[in-house]
């Protein structure tokens, strides 16, 4: 994607483009939803990459990925 940046997961074996000014975490890290009013919250929004090592084909991957995330 023109002015994006390209992140690749070594280990999960994919890549993916984010814009440019976006803070990329390492492949490692890990995030979590906390109950309303927690000091220590998140923003309500995050992006990352998983495998799907079951899903017969791309299709199949995508949809259980977002089933996931969402």
């Amino acid at each position: 994607m023109p002015g994006w940046k390209t992140v690749v997961n070594p280990q999960r074996g994919i890549a993916f483009d984010v814009p440019v000014d976006w803070a990329v975490k390492s492949s490692g890290w890990v995030t979590y939803v906390a109950e309303n009013g927690d000091p220590e919250e998140t923003p309500p929004a995050s992006v990352g990459s998983r495998a799907e090592p079951d899903a017969r084909d791309t299709a199949e991957a995508a949809r259980e990925s977002a089933r996931r995330w969402v």
